[in-house]
């Protein structure tokens, strides 16, 4: 359960409900880009992800209410230093008032300091729900854009999700460039978000 790097040149999409157990990187992809899922309903697990200079979406549900709401849980730390990391990237999302959506769960730390992590990169359809960014650990945040690049219906809802979902106290660290869109923000009662 070592460190795993791909080094992939052309477009790839990963089996249904894959389980990888070390630290995945990526990068060198150029334009080429790596699916995680085509449909709804999976549950993915990584032990670790690094985004260095590769496209990764996380297509986990269209607009049928039928297919269910598909996770990505990295069991350890997500660092996104580079390239493109998103939620959705050609098409639409859960219909509001479903209990669908996509969820990334993160239970270590989620570390930026470039590239752009897109919570909504499918197309408008005026009907979207919510993908979820959920996170155990710390968060920090030096470089890079943190967006929902089609927001919600007419742009006027942050209907995409950041939750701190740890026990205890969780630090969120802002420092240098970077650009950081609308989103809705949720701590438990119970913890602490300094």
């Amino acid at each position: 359960a070592g460190a795993t790097q791909w080094e992939w040149h052309s477009y790839m999409t990963l089996a249904s409900n894959p389980r990888i157990a070390g630290t995945c990187t990526l990068q060198n992809l150029g334009s080429n880009d790596i699916h995680m899922t085509e449909d709804g309903g999976q549950s993915h697990q990584i032990g670790g992800l690094v985004v260095n200079g590769a496209k990764l979406s996380f297509k986990g549900q269209d607009d049928s209410p039928v297919e269910g709401s598909s996770t990505l849980t990295i069991t350890g730390n997500l660092t996104i230093n580079g390239g493109i990391f998103q939620i959705e990237e050609d098409g639409e999302l859960p219909a509001v008032g479903t209990t669908n959506k996509n969820n990334i769960v993160v239970n270590g730390n989620f570390t930026m300091t470039g590239g752009s992590f897109d919570l909504n990169g499918g197309a408008v359809n005026g009907n979207q729900g919510v993908n979820e960014l959920h996170i155990k650990g710390n968060m920090n945040i030096s470089g890079g854009t943190m967006q929902q690049n089609n927001a919600g219906a007419g742009g006027s809802l942050p209907w995409q999700a950041v939750r701190f979902n740890g026990t205890g106290t969780q630090t969120y660290t802002e420092s240098g460039a970077f650009t950081i869109n609308e989103f809705a923000y949720y701590v438990p009662s119970g913890s602490t978000l300094q």
